[in-house]
């Protein structure tokens, strides 16, 4: 099989299957082509890791199937209700680590809030920049041009609250 019928066979792109191979999940061997080598697959191999990839992927919630069921039998929805909290307990505690995640950085750190930004006196260019909407890079800019005082401070750049406030006064 080439690599475009595996990636539809297993319902992924074509990228995630060269990770396969990388991984070892999948043998590669190359045939030589018109122009480059075509990698090959071998279909056992590939029926093997879409019955794994099924097996590992959630089933429908049977609060969604017990609704969809519900209304192909003119039921009530309540009478399938002890899944559906179940997994509504299950949906709440999912919900509530994503927006712990959202509100999290990259670095998994506790973002401040504007407001609490805004009563620092010295801020860090990020914090800056999310507290007048203007972009890191228009920041350093400004100071390159010297419209804006900032200096590096522990690595990073640091702007005096007062230098912000002046710059933003001189823009209106």
């Amino acid at each position: 099989m080439d690599k475009n019928t595996v990636a539809a066979t297993l319902g992924v792109g074509i990228r995630a299957v060269e990770r396969y191979a990388e991984q070892g999940r999948l043998s590669v061997t190359y045939k030589k082509g018109k122009t480059r080598p075509v990698a090959v697959y071998d279909e056992k191999e590939v029926k093997a890791l879409k019955a794994e990839i099924q097996a590992t992927q959630f089933p429908v919630r049977p609060a969604l199937a017990s609704t969809a069921l519900a209304a192909r039998t003119n039921r009530d929805p309540a009478e399938h209700s002890a899944s559906a909290l179940i997994n509504l307990a299950d949906a709440e505690k999912l919900l509530s680590n994503l927006l712990q995640a959202v509100q999290n950085g990259a670095d998994g750190k506790a973002k401040l809030s504007v407001i609490e930004i805004a009563v620092k006196p010295i801020l860090k260019l990020d914090e800056a920049a999310r507290l007048t909407g203007f972009g890191r890079d228009a920041l350093l800019e400004a100071h390159e041009q010297g419209k804006l005082r900032m200096q590096v401070v522990k690595g990073a750049w640091r702007i005096k609250r007062t230098d912000l406030n002046a710059f933003i006064e001189k823009l209106f």
